[in-house]
């Protein structure tokens, strides 16, 4: 499903375990990302001792919005991309 077609509530918090590291994944229905709303993703990667985090939404391009966390297009990863 596209971010879009989503209803207004969204899965805050998922994480993912990739080549064996837990990395928590925010979903967005913004197409762009303000790094003051990334508290949550980083009190997470905080609690749990995490490294990296991922922000995936509905811009058009893969951003470092700061040193441990990536956004990526929601197309991106529609069309096979990886995190």
């Amino acid at each position: 499903m596209h971010p879009a077609q989503m209803g207004p509530v969204l899965l805050d918090i998922i994480k993912v375990i990739l080549c064996g590291v837990i990395t928590p994944i925010e979903i967005t229905r913004s197409r762009a990302v303000d790094v003051r709303e990334l508290n949550p993703l980083r009190r997470c990667m905080a609690d749990l001792g995490l490294k990296r985090g991922v922000v995936i939404y509905r811009g058009r391009k893969r951003v470092r919005l700061t040193a441990d966390v990536d956004a990526i297009p929601w197309d991106e990863i529609r069309a096979g991309g990886t995190l």
